[in-house]
């Protein structure tokens, strides 16, 4: 089964309550967000080797990603989650994905069997 998974260079957690009292248009939940920066040398340690040195930089330095992540479990909105990864190659080419999925409701449904 594919999964994604990453060791948060920052994260944080808040728990809501009585949110709505306070500010407008926000619900009681849980919500989370992390952060992770990885160049393509953290991937692939061997190529952190000084051979691979030109003028001076690594050349393979400059390739970084970035993995934002958030999600939250609210009361009365559901649930929603939302990842960002941005990959960029030197200052010459940047790519960014975005996977994004709100207002999931979670709950038990009755069925009848079918025949």
């Amino acid at each position: 089964m594919p999964s994604i998974q990453f060791t948060p260079g920052a994260a944080g957690l808040t728990i809501g309550f009585n949110m709505g009292e306070f500010y407008s248009g926000f619900s009681n939940g849980l919500y989370m967000a992390a952060t992770y920066q990885m160049s393509l040398i953290d991937v692939i340690p061997p190529l952190g080797n000084e051979f691979f040195i030109c003028r001076g930089i690594n050349v393979f330095e400059e390739i970084t990603g970035t993995y934002d992540l958030g999600m939250y479990m609210s009361t009365s909105a559901g649930i929603g989650f939302g990842l960002e990864f941005d990959l960029n190659i030197g200052n010459t080419l940047s790519f960014k994905a975005r996977v994004h999925a709100s207002d999931l409701v979670v709950g038990a449904e009755d069925r009848k069997s079918v025949v």
